[in-house]
């Protein structure tokens, strides 16, 4: 008697396709999972709306452009409330001796900003010229859309960009692209086109509101929404650690993605007698990020150094002038490997009247 036979049912295409949509939906949860099971460090963010132009990646092949001189003025007032108001002017030269066949060309220039997404910093009245003129500007950030994906999105400011000038799937779409590999969340950005054997001027200002913040650090498996911004709590060096600061950089990094070096640069910082702020109780560092902090997960040591502050004030590079209410930060023929970061602890602050 021959041995009886289960017959298997075939699953329908309908069946097949909702398996494979589970599928996707739990892979997804999986990844998801192990995104968020990272322990993040949570604390003050700095806030960079302070800056040096940089040439944002893919510019023409051959072009050669060098930051001459950088001559930036930032003055510090009272603003609403326990907010600081900053008011900045910034010129800067750029000497172009690209190959002549080059003229005409376009490229685009960035700006570098954080702390947007966290609202510690708001820009107001941004605004930039080139030789006089001025170019179509956007603000572009990169938004996460889920865990596992990110895009980017121009905010116009003023007109818009030539469509063979955006590049918005760079190899990273974790932030905006500038020569060199560095990545910054946000950045203005405009056009410029190649002038061979020219010095470009470019004249940028804006108003600033930055917030005060408490130096509270904790851990958490939730994503930041501005990480890239986080101030590593074990580098940072301040007098008291009750007191809320207003923390806000200047990123001197992305001058280096220019041709050579940058050749004379100087940060003017003045204090309204108003707010009654000694200039001794201004905290300037150098702030030195490892490269993984430019990745999407922030990892705050590299095989080769651990980042850190270096308290500059009794340093050549900071002066400080009582008379004019005014300190100054300039360096020389230098690619800066590390940004500036200031610290204004909350109670310095009197707000005479």
């Amino acid at each position: 008697m021959p041995a009886s036979r289960t017959t298997v049912p075939i699953p329908s295409p309908r069946l097949l396709r909702r398996l494979a949509v589970v599928l996707v939906l739990a892979t997804a949860a999986l990844a998801a999972r192990a995104d968020i099971a990272v322990l993040r460090e949570k604390g003050p963010h700095s806030g960079s709306a302070f800056s040096n132009p940089g040439l944002i990646a893919d510019a023409p092949a051959g072009l050669k452009v060098a930051m001459k001189t950088a001559d930036v003025k930032i003055h510090l007032r009272p603003g609403e409330g326990d907010t600081l108001k900053a008011d900045v002017t910034a010129d800067f030269e750029l000497e172009d001796s690209s190959p002549a066949e080059l003229a005409g060309q376009l490229y685009l220039v960035g700006f570098p900003v954080t702390g947007l997404s966290s609202k510690i910093v708001t820009i107001d009245n941004f605004a930039v010229t080139v030789d006089g003129k001025t170019p179509a500007t956007v603000l572009r950030q990169c938004i996460g859309t889920h865990f596992i994906s990110m895009r980017a999105e121009d905010t116009p400011v003023r007109g818009e960009l030539a469509s063979e000038t955006i590049n918005k799937q760079s190899p990273s779409a974790w932030s905006v692209q500038y020569e060199g590999k560095a990545g910054y969340r946000s950045s203005y950005i405009w056009q410029q086109s190649a002038v061979p054997a020219k010095t470009v001027k470019v004249h940028v200002t804006y108003s600033v509101t930055l917030h005060p913040q408490s130096i509270h650090y904790s851990k958490t498996y939730d994503r930041e929404e501005d990480g890239d911004a986080l101030i590593p709590f074990k580098t940072l060096n301040v007098d008291n650690w009750n007191d809320r600061h207003f923390f806000f950089d200047y990123v001197l990094r992305s001058g280096a993605t220019w041709s050579g070096p940058i050749g004379k640069e100087s940060i003017t910082v003045s204090v309204d007698p108003a707010l009654g702020l000694h200039l001794m109780q201004i905290y300037p560092m150098e702030f030195r990020q490892s490269k993984e902090l430019q990745l999407r997960e922030a990892k705050f040591e590299t095989d080769d150094y651990e980042p850190g502050f270096n308290d500059i004030r009794n340093s050549d590079q900071w002066k400080t002038n009582d008379q004019s209410h005014s300190a100054r930060f300039s360096l020389t023929n230098e690619d800066p490997e590390f940004d500036l970061l200031l610290a204004i602890p909350l109670s310095a602050i009197k707000r005479n009247q």
